[in-house]
């Protein structure tokens, strides 16, 4: 690891609401992406003759067809969401969201993330939870003549509200972590070596890296953090930790 880097004050770290606004603000930008990406490719395909008017229009009535472009949606989505993180967290230091928000994301210490952070934490922010939902989905998921002859009903309603909720507890779970963290760091922050801070914070002082760790029951995950150092009168150059 290197040994120049700077800390932040907590208060320069962002907040969970904070970074819930930028989840919803790239979640929008993603989909929209997906669908307009999609559809170019529908059009492309209907140029060169690929499908017709009559596909198209068989797949706005049935509800197979509706299903298979959802999953097409979603397959797309997740493409571009991965390429719109890593593209913009490497070269503009954040997403649509954070710019929109003030933020900027860092690596441990203030300097830039290298790919290796960036995929880490890309697999532990998205590509995890996403697994874990696609898999708890296919194993509820009501077959097609169920769903298509039973209404809604109060209880029918509360139980999809559940399971909705529990989606989006598994999506978010990485920021649980936001509000009691000393820098505000969620999972995949914390495990890949990375903060987000306002766009024009400032450090509070120089610091050396430290080796911390988490406990899941008896297993012991490991992650790098800093801590001040004590009598520098002037703060040396922020450079990225190296990626473990």
């Amino acid at each position: 690891m290197s040994d120049g880097c700077v800390f932040y004050l907590r208060e320069e770290h962002a907040g969970f609401w904070k970074r819930m606004a930028v989840l919803l603000i790239d979640g929008v930008v993603v989909l929209i992406g997906a669908i307009i990406g999609l559809s170019l490719t529908v059009a492309a395909l209907g140029s060169i003759g690929v499908i017709d008017a009559q596909q198209v229009q068989h797949a706005s009535k049935s509800p197979a067809a509706a299903q298979k472009l959802v999953s097409q949606v979603l397959i797309a989505g997740c493409v571009i969401a991965v390429l719109y993180h890593l593209v913009l967290w490497r070269t503009r230091g954040g997403t649509v969201g954070f710019r929109l928000m003030g933020l900027r994301l860092t690596a441990l210490g203030g300097g830039t993330p290298i790919f290796g952070q960036l995929i880490r934490r890309l697999l532990i922010a998205l590509i995890f939870p996403a697994i874990v939902a696609t898999i708890l989905l296919r194993a509820l998921a009501v077959p097609q003549q169920q769903a298509t002859t039973q209404p809604v009903t109060p209880a029918s309603f509360i139980t999809g509200l559940v399971i909705f909720s529990f989606f989006l507890l598994i999506g978010i779970s990485s920021y649980l972590s936001i509000p009691r963290s000393a820098r505000r760091q969620a999972q995949h922050d914390r495990f890949s070596g990375t903060w987000v801070i306002r766009r024009d914070a400032v450090p509070g002082g120089a610091a050396q890296p430290v080796e911390a760790a988490v406990f899941l029951g008896t297993i012991r995950l490991p992650y790098w953090d800093v801590e001040p150092t004590a009598g520098l009168s002037t703060l040396e150059p922020a450079r990225p930790l190296a990626d473990q």
